[in-house]
C-alpha cells in the first residue's frame, strides 16, 4: 500500500475494530510480507519469521479495537508487536 492513507487504507483499518474478518483478511494480505521481510532480516530463519508473522496479527485481531484508522497501520504493527 502506498505511504498515503486512503479512504479505502482507512476503512481497511476501522472495520476490524467492530469485527470485520474479511478487511482484517485484506490487511493481513498487504502487510504480512512486511513483517515477514522484517522477521526473516532479524532472525535469518524462515519457520520463526512466519511465527513471527502469525504472532504479530494475531495479537493485532486480539487488541482490534485499538486500531487508529488514522494513523498508520504498519508503524501500528511494528512499533506494537514487531
Amino acid at each position: 500500500m502506498s505511504q498515503k492513507k486512503t479512504g479505502n487504507e482507512k476503512l481497511l483499518v476501522k472495520e476490524p475494530r467492530v469485527g470485520n474478518k474479511k478487511a482484517f483478511a485484506k490487511l493481513f494480505d498487504c502487510y504480512k510480507d512486511v513483517v515477514f521481510a522484517y522477521s526473516i532480516s532479524m532472525l535469518k530463519v524462515q519457520v520463526l519469521a512466519e511465527e513471527i508473522v502469525q504472532d504479530v496479527f494475531l495479537k493485532i485481531w486480539q487488541n482490534r479495537e485499538g486500531l487508529n484508522p488514522d494513523l498508520s497501520f504498519k508503524s501500528y504493527c511494528f512499533y506494537n508487536y514487531a
